[in-house]
Protein backbone atom coordinates (compact mmCIF):
# COMPACT_ATOMS: atom_id res chain seq x y z
CA UNK A 1 0.00 0.00 0.00
CA UNK A 2 1.12 3.31 -0.74
CA UNK A 3 -0.36 6.81 1.10
CA UNK A 4 0.23 9.92 -1.39
CA UNK A 5 -0.42 13.62 -0.25
CA UNK A 6 2.07 14.03 2.80
CA UNK A 7 5.30 14.82 1.38
CA UNK A 8 6.86 18.32 2.86
CA UNK A 9 4.87 17.34 6.39
CA UNK A 10 6.96 17.06 9.14
CA UNK A 11 6.40 13.54 11.17
CA UNK A 12 6.75 11.96 14.46
CA UNK A 13 7.56 8.61 14.27
CA UNK A 14 6.29 6.76 17.26
CA UNK A 15 8.11 3.39 16.03
CA UNK A 16 11.65 5.41 15.94
CA UNK A 17 11.31 6.81 19.43
CA UNK A 18 9.77 9.67 18.86
CA UNK A 19 11.53 11.33 16.70
CA UNK A 20 10.85 13.88 13.95
CA UNK A 21 11.60 13.64 10.57
CA UNK A 22 10.27 15.26 7.26
CA UNK A 23 7.81 13.42 4.43
CA UNK A 24 10.63 13.76 1.29
CA UNK A 25 8.83 10.95 -0.58
CA UNK A 26 5.62 11.53 -2.69
CA UNK A 27 4.58 8.20 -1.96
CA UNK A 28 4.86 6.67 1.53
CA UNK A 29 5.20 3.09 2.10
CA UNK A 30 4.54 0.84 4.19
CA UNK A 31 7.05 -2.09 4.29
CA UNK A 32 7.46 -2.64 8.20
CA UNK A 33 5.30 -1.69 11.58
CA UNK A 34 4.43 1.70 11.01
CA UNK A 35 2.36 4.28 13.94
CA UNK A 36 3.41 8.16 12.18
CA UNK A 37 1.58 11.60 13.07
CA UNK A 38 2.12 14.15 9.88
CA UNK A 39 1.62 17.40 11.09
CA UNK A 40 -0.55 19.86 10.15
CA UNK A 41 1.34 23.08 9.35
CA UNK A 42 -0.43 26.32 11.30
CA UNK A 43 -1.29 27.64 8.16
CA UNK A 44 -2.61 24.72 6.05
CA UNK A 45 -5.66 24.47 4.55
CA UNK A 46 -8.95 23.18 6.78
CA UNK A 47 -9.22 20.14 5.19
CA UNK A 48 -6.18 17.38 3.88
CA UNK A 49 -6.93 15.24 0.29
CA UNK A 50 -4.36 12.41 0.30
CA UNK A 51 -4.71 9.20 -1.93
CA UNK A 52 -4.69 5.61 -0.64
CA UNK A 53 -3.43 3.16 -3.20
CA UNK A 54 -1.89 -0.04 -4.16
CA UNK A 55 1.56 -0.17 -5.40
CA UNK A 56 0.46 -1.16 -8.94
CA UNK A 57 -2.28 1.26 -8.95
CA UNK A 58 -4.77 -0.68 -9.50
CA UNK A 59 -7.30 0.99 -6.49
CA UNK A 60 -7.11 4.20 -5.19
CA UNK A 61 -8.80 6.05 -2.59
CA UNK A 62 -9.18 9.51 -2.21
CA UNK A 63 -9.53 10.91 1.33
CA UNK A 64 -10.75 14.00 2.50
CA UNK A 65 -9.31 14.65 6.40
CA UNK A 66 -11.12 17.62 8.04
CA UNK A 67 -11.05 18.93 11.67
CA UNK A 68 -12.90 21.91 13.22
CA UNK A 69 -13.39 22.58 17.09
CA UNK A 70 -16.68 25.06 17.67
CA UNK A 71 -17.54 24.92 13.95
CA UNK A 72 -14.07 26.67 12.73
CA UNK A 73 -11.89 24.71 11.06
CA UNK A 74 -8.52 23.46 11.75
CA UNK A 75 -5.78 22.31 10.52
CA UNK A 76 -5.72 18.38 10.49
CA UNK A 77 -2.89 16.19 11.82
CA UNK A 78 -2.91 12.82 9.57
CA UNK A 79 -2.39 9.63 11.49
CA UNK A 80 -0.74 6.88 9.45
CA UNK A 81 -0.40 3.14 10.89
CA UNK A 82 0.15 -0.05 9.78
CA UNK A 83 1.14 -2.75 12.21
CA UNK A 84 3.08 -5.53 10.14
CA UNK A 85 3.34 -8.49 12.04
CA UNK A 86 5.40 -6.79 15.27
CA UNK A 87 1.48 -5.66 16.35
CA UNK A 88 -0.90 -7.38 13.98
CA UNK A 89 -4.17 -7.49 16.11
CA UNK A 90 -5.78 -10.61 16.01
CA UNK A 91 -8.54 -9.74 13.50
CA UNK A 92 -5.89 -8.88 10.98
CA UNK A 93 -3.62 -11.86 11.02
CA UNK A 94 -0.74 -12.64 8.04
CA UNK A 95 -0.18 -11.69 5.29
CA UNK A 96 -3.56 -9.29 5.97
CA UNK A 97 -1.21 -6.22 7.27
CA UNK A 98 0.57 -6.05 3.84
CA UNK A 99 -3.12 -4.62 2.44
CA UNK A 100 -3.77 -2.36 4.90
CA UNK A 101 -3.06 1.11 5.86
CA UNK A 102 -4.95 2.98 8.85
CA UNK A 103 -4.91 6.68 7.88
CA UNK A 104 -6.70 8.68 10.28
CA UNK A 105 -7.73 12.78 11.06
CA UNK A 106 -6.19 14.01 13.72
CA UNK A 107 -6.31 16.80 16.50
CA UNK A 108 -3.38 15.22 17.76
CA UNK A 109 0.48 17.12 17.34
CA UNK A 110 -0.53 20.05 19.48
CA UNK A 111 -2.48 19.80 22.73
CA UNK A 112 -6.19 21.71 22.54
CA UNK A 113 -7.91 23.15 25.20
CA UNK A 114 -11.54 22.57 24.62
CA UNK A 115 -13.78 24.88 27.25
CA UNK A 116 -16.94 23.46 29.04
CA UNK A 117 -19.78 22.51 26.23
CA UNK A 118 -17.23 22.76 23.15
CA UNK A 119 -17.09 20.86 20.25
CA UNK A 120 -13.98 19.42 18.27
CA UNK A 121 -15.03 17.26 15.25
CA UNK A 122 -13.14 14.99 12.93
CA UNK A 123 -14.37 13.67 9.58
CA UNK A 124 -12.67 11.73 6.84
CA UNK A 125 -14.42 10.90 3.22
CA UNK A 126 -13.29 8.29 0.96
CA UNK A 127 -14.08 7.44 -2.34
CA UNK A 128 -12.73 5.21 -3.78
CA UNK A 129 -11.36 4.79 -7.44
CA UNK A 130 -10.70 2.49 -9.85
CA UNK A 131 -7.10 3.27 -11.61
CA UNK A 132 -4.72 1.77 -13.78
CA UNK A 133 -2.47 5.10 -12.94
CA UNK A 134 -0.32 5.36 -10.04
CA UNK A 135 -1.51 7.29 -6.97
CA UNK A 136 -1.31 10.50 -7.57
CA UNK A 137 -3.05 10.18 -10.95
CA UNK A 138 -1.53 12.82 -13.67
CA UNK A 139 -2.12 11.66 -17.00
CA UNK A 140 -4.73 8.13 -17.31
CA UNK A 141 -5.76 9.55 -13.42
CA UNK A 142 -8.04 7.35 -11.88
CA UNK A 143 -11.33 6.65 -12.89
CA UNK A 144 -14.26 6.08 -10.88
CA UNK A 145 -15.48 2.34 -9.89
CA UNK A 146 -18.02 1.29 -12.26
CA UNK A 147 -20.06 -0.85 -10.18
CA UNK A 148 -21.76 2.16 -7.93
CA UNK A 149 -22.55 4.60 -10.99
CA UNK A 150 -19.45 6.43 -10.72
CA UNK A 151 -18.20 6.02 -6.98
CA UNK A 152 -18.24 4.31 -4.30
CA UNK A 153 -17.76 6.53 -0.98
CA UNK A 154 -17.44 6.41 2.75
CA UNK A 155 -17.96 9.11 5.55
CA UNK A 156 -17.03 8.89 8.93
CA UNK A 157 -17.26 12.05 11.97
CA UNK A 158 -16.23 11.89 15.49
CA UNK A 159 -17.78 14.85 17.67
CA UNK A 160 -16.05 15.02 21.21
CA UNK A 161 -18.21 17.93 23.38
CA UNK A 162 -16.44 18.88 26.79
CA UNK A 163 -19.09 18.76 29.53
CA UNK A 164 -18.86 20.68 32.90
CA UNK A 165 -16.47 18.93 35.28
CA UNK A 166 -18.69 17.90 38.02
CA UNK A 167 -18.46 19.87 40.92
CA UNK A 168 -17.64 17.86 44.61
Amino acid sequence: MVVRGLAGRTYTDKVRDGGEFKEEEPDVTLPTFTDRVYIAPVDAPEEKDVLIGTKSGEMTFAVTNAARINGAPEPVDIVVWNPYADASPGDLPPPSYEKFVCLEPGLVAAHKTLAPGAVAELSQKMVAQKSSARPGGGPGAPDSCPESNGETSWYQSYRIRCKQPARA
